[in-house]
């Protein structure tokens, strides 16, 4: 599967943040995707998924990941912070021929509207 954490954006609202991991028929990706503003479950409905990132997308401007599952994801920051201060670590993995991927991955997140991404 993939990697997950949670992050806080400048309003104070909390997000879930995924990246990669392993679709239908054996498909790795490397979109990293966002769910909320979480809250309690009463007001689920009003979460929203977004995507800030992967290989079809020119939302950042940084080189990307290689598509990979069975890695760990770090959401530096975290809920304690901003989301302008918030990067993901990505490390590990396999990648589509089951080969280990050793390589570390900082994105920054600094440069994502998390609010304007889910309205």
């Amino acid at each position: 599967g993939g990697g997950g954490g949670v992050l806080r954006d400048a309003l104070g609202a909390e997000f879930l943040v995924l990246h990669g991991g392993l679709r239908a028929q054996g498909y790795r990706d490397n979109e990293t995707w966002l769910l909320g503003p979480l809250g309690p479950a009463i007001g689920a409905r009003r979460w929203r998924w977004a995507r800030i990132g992967g290989s079809a997308s020119p939302q950042l401007a940084e080189p990307i990941p290689v598509a990979r599952f069975h890695h760990r994801l770090t959401v530096l920051g975290g809920a304690r912070s901003t989301a302008h201060g918030s990067s993901l670590v990505i490390s590990g993995g396999h990648d589509y021929m089951l080969r280990p991927l050793l390589s570390v991955w900082v994105l920054s997140l600094r440069a994502v509207e998390l609010c304007a991404r889910t309205s």
